[in-house]
C-alpha cells in the first residue's frame, strides 16, 4: 500500500526547509493579505470617500471673523485689524510684516542661480529639433493626442 501524505493547506509549505524566506515589508505574497477578507475588491475604491478637505480651523476662523461685535457694530475681523494697527504704531516690526503680507502680498522670494552654459545658440538649437522631433513622432504613434504640436 501507498504511504499518504498528511493533508495540509494548500498554501502551507511542505516542510521548513521549503518554506521561502520572505525580506522585510513582503510577509505575504504578492497580491495576499493576512486576511483576504479586508483586501481591496476590484472596481471598488479603497478610499470612496476621498480625503477630508474640511478645514475645521479655518472655518471657525472665518466665521468668526465675520460676527459683529455686540457694543462697537464692527465685526471681528475690523476689530482685530485695529489692534494689529494699534501694535504697528507702537513700532511692532512682527505686527508690521504680518500687515504688510496681508495687505500687499508676500514679496517673491529672490533665486540666485549660478553656473555657466557650455552650449552655444546652435547647438541648444539642434537639441530642441530633436526633441520636437521625436514628440512629434510619438504623437503620430498615439492617434488620440495627435495634432497637438504643429
Amino acid at each position: 500500500m501507498k504511504k499518504r501524505k498528511p493533508l495540509r493547506a494548500p498554501h502551507a509549505p511542505e516542510s521548513r526547509s521549503q518554506k521561502r524566506k520572505r525580506g522585510p515589508g513582503r510577509p505575504f505574497k504578492k497580491g495576499r493579505s493576512g486576511n483576504p477578507a479586508r483586501q481591496f475588491k476590484k472596481g471598488i475604491s479603497g478610499n470612496p470617500g476621498g480625503y477630508s478637505r474640511a478645514k475645521l480651523l479655518s472655518d471657525a476662523s472665518r466665521e468668526w471673523l465675520a460676527e459683529v461685535d455686540e457694543k462697537t457694530g464692527l465685526t471681528n475681523a475690523v476689530l482685530v485689524v485695529r489692534a494689529m494697527g494699534k501694535k504697528l504704531l507702537q513700532g511692532s516690526a512682527q505686527h508690521y510684516t504680518a500687515m504688510a503680507d496681508r495687505t500687499e502680498g508676500r514679496p517673491p522670494q529672490a533665486i540666485t542661480l549660478g553656473g555657466e552654459v557650455q552650449l552655444t545658440v546652435a547647438e541648444i538649437d539642434a537639441r530642441l529639433d530633436r526633441l520636437l522631433r521625436k514628440v512629434r513622432s510619438r504623437e503620430k504613434e498615439n492617434a488620440p493626442t495627435a495634432g497637438l504640436l504643429q
